[in-house]
C-alpha cells in the first residue's frame, strides 16, 4: 500500500487480499513498514481520528538473500516476527519472506530427507 492510502483504499486493500500484514511504500517506492490489519480496529469505530498508515507503520526488517533457512527462523524468532524484506548484496530489496515461506521450506526438506532414507 502507498504512505498515502486512505482508511478507505485499506479496507478494500484488506478485504481484497486478505492478508494480516501489508508492506508500505513511500512516493519513491521503498518500503517504510509493514502495517498490520489489527492496528486499524481503534479506527473503524472513529474513522476521523486517522491520520495516515504511515503512523500505523512497524518498522520493516531486512534479511540477507544468502540468509539460510535455519538461520531465518531462528532469526524470526528470536526478533518476534513473521515477515521480512529481503535484500540483495547492492542492499535493494529483491522481495519478501515470510514464517510461512520459511516453515512450508523446512517441511520440504525434511520431506526429501524421509523419502531418501530406506528401511
Amino acid at each position: 500500500l502507498p504512505e498515502d492510502a486512505s482508511l478507505q483504499q485499506i479496507l478494500q486493500a484488506l478485504k481484497e487480499h486478505r492478508f494480516s500484514r501489508i508492506p508500505i511504500m513511500d512516493r519513491t517506492g521503498s518500503f517504510i513498514g509493514i502495517f498490520f490489519s489489527r492496528d486499524l480496529l481503534p479506527y473503524l469505530k472513529k474513522p476521523e481520528s486517522f491520520t495516515g498508515i504511515r503512523e500505523l507503520a512497524r518498522p520493516p526488517h531486512y534479511v540477507s538473500s544468502r540468509s539460510r533457512v535455519y538461520d531465518l527462523l531462528r532469526d524470526f524468532r528470536s526478533r518476534k516476527k513473521h515477515m521480512a524484506f529481503v535484500r540483495d548484496e547492492r542492499g535493494e530489496v529483491i522481495g519478501l519472506v515470510t514464517l510461512d515461506d520459511i516453515l512450508e521450506s523446512l517441511f520440504k526438506l525434511e520431506s526429501k530427507a524421509k523419502s531418501g532414507v530406506q528401511k
